[in-house]
């Protein structure tokens, strides 16, 4: 370009002109114009320099762009490297050498980086060469921003880079078939989740991976994708790794065939397999609890924030015999009993007041028929909890247990008036340590102490020093006896000695192992008991006194039979054989002798029967007694009547049936020597779980209150005191005697 046309046309520029030029001249200075005016309305930055690197030419975009930045208003013959080192000072050297090169003939472009206005933008500069000949006369230069493009490059390679990361780090499992169905690309967690390398997996069929119980499922889709470009099909299958383990996976297959730069079916899958195995345990854990929900007998009820209800569980009917419809959007107090309307309305405030707090919960709800049923439980406010935003609340069924809680309450307190008001003394001590935990008020009276000093005391304390090593004994042994019966002697306060009967339970007292002891007072009959004993053995020993002056007197009345009967009659046969010799006929004495020994013998038999008479256990107690008043009715010396009347006798002890024997025989010889009666009537017979024995005669009587001085009576009443009998005897002079005996029978076994 000429030196002219460059200097032409453009505003405050000198432009030398000759008046003398000639239309052709006048013609290329009119074209020089026309380029300089389109130079100056270009959009982007357009200058030229003198070898100077003085501006010959600025656009307005140029000069616009400086004023921007630098505040300056550059115009032809300002110096281009001075305002670039206003720019950039440390560049300015470096601008220098590149203009320096481009006047040297060598076209230059490049993208230069600018902070303007502390932003980074980039130029794309082109620096040309201005020839005059072959001589550089200046440089023609053009720049246009291309920080958009820069930018947009930058970015685009990031996000390929960032794409390509998340390719080759991503779990999800990239794959990309032919229309063939052969895998001809796959990610790298393709190696991952089956094991097998790119070199194994590429260019074979895909569908050899599918298990076979999905891979028809999957050729399906195949073949669903392949028939329309950009189409989408979801698929769930299980891959089959390269070890036997099959995973299951699930994505989109989405038919990119139609672009060049993919051609292919595009894969996205991702591995489920613990998903979907927890979906399994979660909805099986759902079952379960709603299994739970549904068979629980615990109610379980739902309210929003206005106290109406939203959800009941199926216990709900159960328990208050309400169907859902019947309770679902109505407010909760129309279920509560009137009485617990005041505790329910202050749990509702507490529960409003306090998100995600629970309360515990003890009302009465009425049930469908109008009965009261007591209910105890947990309410929660989970308004705030997104899925649930309700007060929830679950109940029990509580009444049965209100009712056994009253009935142990009351039993309890039975339990515990019979313990203090018991009149026999209780106490309860440790297992362990024996010492006393417990005292009611008979223990209290009974030994003195007050019930204070009873809890500070052991029962070493109580015990006599005797039993001391027994205790001691129990301890160690570490034994726990219960029920039984010991007799232990007890010292109280005062120091008496006290005689008790003690029974001893093995219970829990307050959490702790303990003995509740029962201790019956038996000072008075233990005191009685040794009465008795002293008397028994006083009575025993009168009976035997008795029983040996029978045998004396009995001893007597034989010696004196035996010598004023039986004697005399044998001297007087004795005095007849004597005289046999002396006679001449000598057989009348004889025979007389005879008689008399006869008559001597009888009474020997008759002696002998009435000492060796008695009761025959073989034959039992009816017949023996038949024998003894046919024996009397033989001797004509009395009427006797006999009754018998035991279903079976052999029931009874046989020392009972002949201590029943005697004291009929005893009676009996009585009334023969001394009531001279003419009939007597003997009974034995059975009252239920008594045997009576009657006596009675007509005989002369007797006073019973004089004193007697035979033995008779007194042995019958002592043998009488061996079976527990009772005799009763009634007589008077000229009325007889009547004597009735009753042995109390003992029970059966």
């Amino acid at each position: 370009m000429r030196t002219a046309l460059i200097s032409s046309g453009i505003p405050g520029q000198a432009r030398h002109s000759s008046r003398t030029a000639t239309a052709a001249q006048q013609h290329l200075l009119d074209q020089a114009d026309n380029l300089l005016a389109l130079v100056e309305h270009i959009e982007g930055l357009v200058w030229s320099i003198d070898r100077n690197m003085r501006y010959v030419i600025l656009n307005a975009a140029l000069r616009k762009k400086i004023q921007e930045v630098l505040g300056v208003d550059a115009s032809p013959g300002d110096s281009m490297i001075d305002l670039l080192g206003m720019l950039d000072p440390a560049k300015k050297a470096e601008w220098e050498r590149i203009y320096q090169n481009a006047f040297k003939g060598k076209a230059h472009r490049m993208i230069q980086k600018f902070i303007l206005q502390n932003k980074p933008t980039f130029y794309d500069i082109s620096i040309n060469p201005i020839r005059k000949g072959n001589t550089v006369i200046g440089l023609s230069c053009y720049a246009h921003d291309v920080t958009e493009k820069i930018t947009y490059d930058a970015r685009l390679k990031a996000s390929e880079a960032h794409f390509r990361a998340l390719i080759e780090n991503s779990t999800d499992i990239i794959v990309v078939l032919n229309k063939e169905g052969q895998i001809i690309y796959g990610s790298p967690s393709l190696q991952n989740h089956f094991g097998i390398s790119p070199e194994e997996y590429l260019h074979t069929i895909g569908f050899e991976y599918v298990h076979e119980d999905y891979r028809n499922e999957a050729m399906q889709k195949f073949q669903e994708v392949m028939k329309k470009y950009n189409k989408q099909v979801f698929l769930r299958t299980k891959i089959v790794r390269n070890d036997g383990a099959t995973i299951i996976v699930e994505g989109v297959a989405t038919n990119l065939l139609n672009k060049d730069e993919i051609s292919g079916i595009v894969c996205n899958f991702r591995d489920v397999t613990e998903r979907i195995e927890a979906e399994e345990a979660q909805k099986a854990i759902d079952l379960k609890f709603k299994a739970l929900i549904e068979n629980s007998a615990d109610l379980i009820m739902m309210a929003n924030a206005t106290g109406q209800f939203t959800y009941g569980s199926p216990s709900v009917k159960k328990l208050l015999g309400y169907a859902s419809k019947d309770y679902i959007n109505k407010h909760v107090f129309t279920f509560i009993h009137p009485d617990s309307v005041p505790d329910a309305q202050q749990l509702l405030g507490g529960l409003m007041q306090n998100p995600g707090k629970s309360m515990t919960i003890y009302l009465t709800l009425l049930h469908k028929n109008g009965k009261p049923v007591q209910v105890e439980g947990i309410a929660s406010n989970f308004l705030h909890v997104p899925g649930i935003e309700a007060l929830v609340a679950n109940f029990r069924d509580i009444t049965e247990r209100k009712k056994a809680q009253k009935r142990i309450l009351e039993s309890e307190n039975l339990y515990r008036n019979l313990f203090n008001k018991s009149p026999l003394p209780i106490c309860v001590c440790d297992a362990d340590t024996l010492a006393f935990l417990e005292a009611n008020e008979a223990a209290v009276k009974h030994y003195g102490y007050s019930r204070k000093e009873f809890l500070s005391m052991t029962a070493f304390n109580i015990a006599s020093p005797e039993d001391h090593s027994s205790l001691k004994t129990l301890l160690q042994s570490g034994k726990k006896p219960s029920g039984d019966r010991l007799l232990r002697k007890h010292i109280r306060k005062n120091g008496e000695i006290m005689y008790a009967e003690i029974i001893s339970h093995v219970i829990t007292y307050r959490g702790r192992e303990s003995y509740m002891i029962l201790a019956n007072d038996i000072t008075e009959k233990v005191k009685l008991r040794q009465d008795l004993v002293e008397e028994k053995i006083h009575r025993q020993k009168e009976i035997m006194k008795a029983s040996i002056d029978a045998q004396e007197k009995e001893r007597e009345e034989i010696g004196r039979e035996m010598h004023d009967n039986v004697t005399q009659i044998l001297t007087t046969a004795r005095l007849c054989l004597s005289l046999v010799a002396d006679t001449t006929n000598p057989d009348p004495m004889i025979t007389r002798s005879s008689d008399i020994i006869a008559v001597a013998i009888e009474e020997i038999r008759k002696l002998s029967k009435d000492l060796t008479q008695s009761y025959h256990r073989e034959v039992g107690l009816q017949l023996s007694l038949e024998d003894l008043t046919d024996s009397i009715r033989t001797a004509g010396q009395l009427q006797v009547d006999f009754k018998f009347n035991i279903a079976n006798e052999y029931q009874i002890d046989d020392k009972l049936k002949m201590t029943i024997f005697r004291i009929a025989q005893e009676q009996l010889n009585n009334v023969l020597k001394h009531a001279k009666a003419r009939r007597v009537a003997i009974s034995v017979t059975q009252e239920s779980d008594s045997i009576l024995l009657s006596i009675d005669d007509d005989g002369k009587g007797f006073n019973v209150r004089e004193k007697r001085n035979g033995i008779g009576l007194q042995n019958i009443i002592n043998r009488a005191d061996l079976f527990n009998g009772r005799v009763k005897i009634e007589s008077s002079p000229g009325k007889g005697c009547q004597m009735s005996i009753h042995f109390k029978l003992p029970e059966p076994l």
